[in-house]
């Protein structure tokens, strides 16, 4: 799949009951952190309350984007892909891409008060730390909001599109297959079951249902979004993100497809608020 060094690479097991704690430990500590600053003890002066609509369409691709990576391990050995290398990283972080930008979109689509018809870039630049091993992971949320304001301010209306420009062989093959297609199915339809329940752990959940996630980071998405859509400003969202990352990427209970799809989420989760926020 990557150049990830991971021995058991997708062998699978249950998250450790030590894994789950320190995640809801770190939940718990950092309640009492939201909404300051960092270097001060007061309450941020320009805090943004309530995520409202925008953690609605945040929430749906933070999951696609999960979705997509978890569906290179399992789709690109039966079409004779290579998983290796840079081939395999170029296949993660364009699936990613793909699926994240397409639950965005289409969650958007849904809101009945959408703030705007006219679009601009937004990209935050968060310092966001990724392991060298992951670092191929690092840039799909810039490249998901790139993509999304295309989308939009193009009116382009398939929203599981790529930037045929941005592509190769292998991953045209991926996109263009039948497997693809009935990955891009099921989470449409989760995504339309999402935009009217508006719950995100709904969402996790019929994403596991349907595989496209797997058990151990629905458990992980779970815990990550019990904390993050408290957040009020950018340093809650820097701390949380740079904390969970951190943790699945040293977690062995984790396969490789797992920390895959968890980071890919998160790397949208360090972006898509700020362009949603600004449009």
């Amino acid at each position: 799949m990557s150049c990830n060094d991971d021995t058991n690479v997708e062998t699978k097991s249950e998250l450790t009951s030590e894994f789950q704690k320190k995640l809801n430990d770190f939940n718990d500590t950092y309640q009492s952190k939201i909404g300051y600053h960092p270097h001060s003890n007061n309450k941020c002066s320009q805090c943004w309350g309530s995520w409202g609509d925008f953690f609605v369409v945040a929430g749906a691709d933070i999951a696609g984007a999960g979705a997509g990576a978890k569906a290179v391990s399992t789709i690109a050995a039966a079409l004779n892909l290579g998983t290796g290398g840079t081939a395999g990283t170029t296949l993660v972080v364009g699936a990613a891409i793909v699926t994240g930008v397409g639950a965005s979109v289409a969650a958007n689509n849904s809101l009945d008060n959408k703030n705007s018809t006219i679009y601009k870039e937004s990209i935050a630049n968060l310092n966001i730390k990724y392991p060298e091993k992951f670092d191929y992971l690092k840039n799909i949320g810039k490249f998901h909001n790139d993509r999304v304001y295309v989308l939009l301010a193009n009116n382009i209306k398939d929203y599981y599109c790529y930037d045929n420009n941005k592509t190769n062989s292998d991953l045209e093959t991926l996109l263009s297959s039948q497997e693809w297609n009935n990955i891009i199915f099921d989470l449409n339809n989760s995504i339309s079951d999402y935009n009217i329940s508006k719950d995100i752990y709904d969402l996790t959940e019929n994403l596991n249902e349907k595989s496209l996630i797997s058990t151990n980071s629905k458990l992980v998405l779970n815990s990550f979004f019990n904390i993050y859509n408290q957040s009020e400003n950018s340093h809650n969202i820097e701390d949380i993100i740079n904390f969970y990352i951190d943790a699945v990427a040293s977690e062995q209970s984790l396969t490789l497809s797992d920390k895959e799809s968890l980071i890919s989420s998160f790397s949208v989760a360090s972006e898509s608020p700020y362009f949603w926020i600004n449009n």
